[in-house]
């Protein structure tokens, strides 16, 4: 396969989303994932959280990423591309000279005469063709991965706000209510009522105070 001219890009994305429900929303994104041509290669969801990793076609990356928003609210969201041309080049120019010396060796098998040297021409062409078996593994797995771009999802359900302890509204609600009693009191008096009106004002204040704490 040639690559002159034509640089091979792999693609990884990375998304974090937040959802009311992992079950739902994993079912969802294999969904999309398989209408694009796509599929899941892992996956764990838990209760509160789920790891999703998705191959989709390079060319529908950018589609699938945009669908991702309709999941849940989509809190962060990352790509890497990485050039791997180089690398294909370069397994095609090994396979290349181990399938010359594979050609060669099968001549000389042929011309062979002496047992010991068929044995050892068989040994070392046993050799190149495991060395070409492994580099063209290498190479399809590399071409896979220009061929379909990795999507790694979190998701994650927001935490419950807590209620707020009883003993600390309490505190809360007592410390309004006396420094509202004491700005009651400084404005009466600065206004010159009577002390019988500023004490019926606190007594307001402070009957306020305990209907709020039985309630709590």
């Amino acid at each position: 396969m040639a690559y002159l001219g034509t640089r091979q890009i792999s693609y990884t994305a990375s998304v974090e989303i937040e959802v009311n429900n992992t079950n739902y929303a994993a079912a969802r994104i294999s969904q999309i994932a398989q209408q694009l041509s796509g599929y899941v290669s892992y996956m764990y969801v838990g209760n509160s959280s789920a790891q999703i990793t998705v191959k989709v076609p390079q060319e529908y990356l950018q589609s699938f990423l945009d669908q991702l928003s309709s999941i849940g609210r989509v809190l962060q969201k990352s790509m890497t591309a990485n050039d791997v041309t180089d690398q294909l080049v370069d397994l095609d120019t090994r396979i290349r000279n181990l399938q010359a010396e594979e050609s060669r060796l099968l001549k000389l098998y042929d011309m062979a005469k002496d047992v010991g040297e068929i044995i050892q021409i068989e040994d070392r062409l046993s050799q190149v063709r495991y060395q070409i078996e492994i580099l063209q593994a290498q190479k399809t797995n590399i071409e896979r991965m220009v061929q379909y771009a990795t999507v790694q999802i979190s998701l994650t359900i927001p935490a419950k706000p807590q209620p707020e302890d009883h003993w600390k509204w309490v505190i809360n609600v007592a410390s309004r209510a006396f420094w509202g009693a004491i700005a009651l009191i400084a404005i009466a008096i600065a206004g010159g009522l009577p002390l019988a009106l500023v004490a019926l004002a606190a007594y307001a204040v402070y009957r306020l105070y305990r209907r709020k704490s039985q309630k709590a």
